[in-house]
């Protein structure tokens, strides 16, 4: 019998998009169970809402139900990692009762080194108007978790070692490979399930700073169009040919200090909690030429505003 149930837990920023949507067509074509009836999208975010309303059971019972023991089962949503972090305890009364009904759950984590990590979350969570802080006051307000989700870990090992596999996520990661030799997909071209895929690319610069400034600028500039709508309008259109002059792409808002700052945080906090895996999230590799910029709604110039007022304010 299998018995396995894979949960895809993150972190945030480690390829999860691409990972679901890929996991996702394969469940249509049939090759693995995907769990249809807890997902909503292309991922199954709302089961942690479930644990944080105290269903473990009926959670667990609706799992169990629908395990499929001819095929790999899997569920994906990076919001595990919160729980790993924010309340172990739910985590390990979940793992528990699946245990109890026969069920092996896996929680697959990708580890990402933690200066980059909250580069990137920096990026994608004030675009989205969820942040409006320096990149140093930003650091300061994910400290706690951080440490959590590493403590989390810890205890995660401790009690559940068999439970987790720990994968470290750097530039010579693959996640769609990675995920696809999880539930061993055997020798089917894999590769075909990613047609269609969405855009995940980084923001550029100029994009990132309209975004993070977007209330102000539509205010001023007389914007018809929402931030969400914006975002879709101009990053969706990037292939089209919508852009900027003299734009960057490999940037960072977080200065030299703060990156140094942050990657010892990391490997302190790694070493604390005997996470051996996050000595392989860094690569020399990783070390390249970037952008050192400094957060300002001047980098957008007069010609660069009126071409994005007249780019989303267009029938």
């Amino acid at each position: 019998m299998n018995n396995k149930v894979i949960f895809h837990s993150g972190m945030p920023k480690t390829g999860t998009s691409i990972g679901q949507f890929f996991l996702n067509q394969m469940a249509e074509s049939g090759l693995i169970n995907y769990y249809p009836s807890l997902k909503k999208g292309i991922a199954h975010h709302h089961i942690v809402d479930t644990l944080l309303r105290g269903g473990h059971q009926q959670l667990a019972e609706e799992i169990y139900v629908n395990l499929d023991e001819n095929k790999a089962n899997i569920l994906s949503t990076e919001s595990l990692s919160n729980l790993i972090g924010g309340n172990n305890k739910i985590l390990s009364r979940f793992t528990l009762q699946l245990r109890d009904k026969g069920i092996l759950p896996i929680y697959s984590i990708y580890l990402r080194e933690l200066s980059s990590f909250l580069d990137s979350m920096f990026c994608q969570q004030s675009r989205f108007g969820r942040v409006n802080v320096s990149p140093y006051s930003y650091y300061l307000t994910r400290k706690e978790w951080t440490r959590s989700f590493f403590k989390g870990l810890r205890n995660l090992k401790i009690n559940f070692d068999d439970n987790i596999i720990l994968t470290p996520y750097n530039k010579r990661t693959d996640i769609v490979t990675s995920l696809a030799n999880e539930v061993d997909v055997g020798d089917h071209d894999y590769r075909k399930y990613l047609q269609g895929a969405p855009n995940t690319r980084k923001f550029s610069l100029k994009l990132q700073v309209l975004f993070f400034y977007y209330d102000w600028f539509a205010e001023v500039l007389d914007f018809n169009t929402s931030r969400t709508e914006a975002i879709n309008k101009i990053f969706y259109s990037r292939e089209e040919g919508f852009g900027f002059n003299d734009d960057l792409e490999n940037f960072t808002f977080f200065n030299k200090k703060l990156l140094q700052i942050i990657r010892q945080d990391g490997i302190d906090l790694a070493a604390e909690n005997g996470i051996d895996e996050y000595k392989e999230c860094f690569l020399e590799e990783d070390i390249r030429p970037v952008h050192f910029v400094e957060l300002s709604p001047e980098i957008l110039t007069k010609h660069d505003l009126v071409h994005v007022r007249d780019y989303l304010n267009a029938k």
